[in-house]
């Protein structure tokens, strides 16, 4: 359940309209949920199992306000996802994410096939087509990271996305076909 800090806001009411929405998705998979949201923003959260895999999966919207000494300064405002998967094969290690630095130590494959900064290593063959087809998912998604490693995914998102569970089944598959 969401608590919903009302405010005659135009900011809440587009906060709430969102919320509203992954409130609905929940619903329809009957998955527990919890959270808040007011005019400054939202947190969402959920634990669920599906397809032998345990997610925990955060919609997170903030406003933070830094301090101008002299001239001032607006505020920051984030809003993003982060998916965590357990129970992954845990022989799969792959790394995906902005890093010229870790771009420069790619493989020269896996490079020509995605944009400057991005970067993706793998402990898989570096001319796996599944690898390439993971890659393009994660950019079509504004994925800005991913990491698989000791049976553990963390995914990271930010920007503002709602439709996690489409997500959710593309990512099961691309990585399955990566391995």
């Amino acid at each position: 359940m969401i608590n919903y800090e009302t405010s005659s806001s135009s900011f809440f009411e587009a906060n709430r309209i969102f919320c509203e929405a992954i409130e609905n998705q929940f619903n329809s998979f009957k998955y527990e949920y919890s959270g808040f949201c007011n005019s400054y923003g939202y947190e969402i959260e959920s634990n669920f199992v599906r397809n032998t895999l345990s997610y925990n999966l955060k919609f997170i919207k903030n406003q933070t306000t830094r301090n101008g000494v002299v001239i001032p300064i607006d505020a920051a405002d984030f809003a993003g996802l982060e998916l965590k998967i357990n129970g992954v094969d845990p022989l799969i290690e792959i790394s995906f994410g902005k890093n010229k630095l870790k771009r420069l130590i790619s493989s020269k494959e896996l490079k020509q096939h995605i944009p400057t900064p991005f970067y993706i290593s793998t402990n898989h063959k570096t001319n796996n087509q599944g690898c390439i087809q993971l890659a393009n998912l994660l950019l079509d998604n504004k994925i800005d990271s991913l990491i698989i490693k000791s049976g553990k995914a963390f995914l990271e998102i930010n920007s503002v996305s709602s439709d996690a569970f489409d997500l959710i089944n593309k990512l099961e598959t691309a990585i399955i076909n990566c391995a």
